[in-house]
């Protein structure tokens, strides 16, 4: 079975970027696109992804989640490095803007998404701290 996933939240893509990647990439095969929308005070934990849960619920081996980019699969770089660890247990691929990640714990595809993810989380970070000493 093929799934989109779309993260809308402070700091990632917007939500029509997310739809046109997941969309676009998957057209055949009709996912089933589960989105969630967290407020910018809302607190960074699993629970405030609803849809994810329930994805991860659904999933199986052999299925392929689409997503746009790395950072919109979770809300912190614990979060998206567990998410991966649980999909790859399950024998699930991550299809990351096109590019198919088979996750296996430990295999260096992991470890590149989690180079990435933490390097994006640290842009996100400085960019967020110039916003607010430019106010």
């Amino acid at each position: 079975m093929h799934w989109g996933y779309v993260l809308i939240a402070p700091g990632r893509l917007s939500e029509r970027s997310q739809l046109d990647v997941v969309r676009t990439l998957v057209t055949k095969s009709g996912p089933k696109v589960r989105t969630d929308i967290v407020a910018p005070d809302a607190p960074a934990y699993r629970t405030s992804l609803p849809e994810r849960s329930k994805l991860l619920k659904v999933m199986a081996d052999g299925d392929t989640v689409f997503v746009a980019d790395p950072f919109c699969l979770g809300l912190s770089l614990d979060d998206v490095k567990w998410f991966l660890m649980t999909a790859g247990k399950r024998g699930v691929t991550i299809c990351l803007n096109g590019t198919a990640v088979s996750i296996r714990p430990g295999d260096r595809g992991v470890l590149a998404l989690e180079a990435y993810a933490n390097a994006l989380h640290r842009f996100q970070s400085a960019r967020a701290r110039i916003r607010s000493n430019n106010e």
